[in-house]
């Protein structure tokens, strides 16, 4: 992909991911009623949970309202999209930090496939690599220097293949220990091939007590174990020959539409004939019923006779010396200079 193609794509996928974190956090619960009037609410779960954050909400950006309220509890109104009207720099400054933004989910999407996390797991997991090594490179500056260092500075690493790291080891509610990285390291029956990738949470059902308190229990049908009659078999409709020969010598007029529909000769135009109940025209070559098949070829055969072409070349009085005189006048020399005519 190209410079250019890299910022596009970036856009779009930021619109998305803004698109994903909206539907999740105002997602509509939904309350369905049967016929026995039981109250069912559904909440919808979360999808595309552990894919890789929006930059909106990095710096705590509402996702509804008028104001953006930021994690320091400050806010302010939002403000208008002025990207047509941007300057020069204000445009390649945004071009950079797309660009970069691109490079870093690019790679997280290729760490968490690696190390067995989601792509935000990985994503902070690079973060969090780049910001010990600077936090060790401070400390020992100071010993260096002369200085009294605090390794307690440093933050502790949040993933291991030793399975020390901190995303490793969470602590849940109750108190016991669990790993994060878990449900991203992928089933062996699918071949792995959901390893790395985002999960969608289970929706979350809760049943209402209403007006099924008192709802009575229906009784169950007994079951008719009688035997089935049996079915009568079905009578064969035997024609005698007296019918047969009836529809025979009496069938049915059918009637077609198209061009060649049976007319009466009132309804024939003046310029057509009709000839056996077949329309055709006066000549042309037409065929009717008495000239079909190899008949057909012989009438028109007849058509292009000897005759015909001797009528034909006795109407020529083209005169033989007009025709010499025409192949004199190519032989006479054509005019040079200014009196030949330009080729355009």
């Amino acid at each position: 992909m190209t410079r250019k193609e890299k910022i596009a794509q970036q856009k779009i996928n930021e619109k998305r991911r803004v698109d994903r974190e909206r539907r999740n956090k105002f997602a509509v619960t939904r309350t369905t009623t049967d016929t026995q009037g039981n109250v069912t609410k559904m909440t919808p779960g979360e999808y595309g949970v552990g894919n890789i954050k929006s930059e909106a909400s990095k710096s705590g950006l509402s996702l509804a309202g008028d104001t953006d309220k930021y994690a320091d509890g400050s806010e302010f109104k939002k403000s208008k999209d002025s990207s047509v009207t941007q300057s020069k720099l204000s445009k390649r400054v945004a071009d950079r930090q797309a660009l970069k933004t691109f490079r870093k989910n690019k790679r997280a999407e290729k760490v968490a496939v690696r190390r067995g996390m989601s792509p935000q797991q990985a994503k902070d997991f690079m973060q969090n690599r780049r910001t010990r090594l600077n936090q060790a490179l401070g400390e020992f500056g100071k010993g260096i220097m002369g200085k009294k260092q605090n390794l307690g500075n440093i933050d502790d690493r949040m993933y291991r293949k030793k399975g020390t790291g901190t995303l490793q080891n969470m602590k849940s509610k109750d108190g016991s220990t669990y790993d994060a990285t878990a449900p991203y390291k992928g089933d062996p029956d699918k071949n792995y091939s959901n390893r790395g990738k985002g999960r969608k949470l289970v929706d979350k059902y809760e049943e209402i007590l209403g007006s099924k308190v008192n709802v009575p229990v229906v009784s169950a049908k007994p079951l008719d174990l009688s035997p089935i009659p049996p079915q009568s078999p079905k009578e064969k409709i035997i024609e005698t020959t007296e019918n047969v020969t009836k529809k025979t010598t009496n069938p049915p007029t059918v009637v077609t539409k198209g061009l060649d529909s049976i007319q009466s000769r009132d309804q024939v135009p003046p310029n057509r004939i009709v000839r056996d109940n077949i329309r055709t025209r006066d000549s042309g070559g037409f065929y009717n019923t008495e000239a079909t098949g190899n008949q057909a070829m012989q009438n028109a055969k007849q058509r292009q006779s000897s005759n015909s072409l001797s009528e034909l070349l006795s109407k020529v009085t083209a005169n033989p010396n007009d025709i010499l005189d025409d192949i004199n006048l190519k032989n006479i020399d054509r005019p040079t200079g200014a009196f030949r005519s330009r080729r355009r």
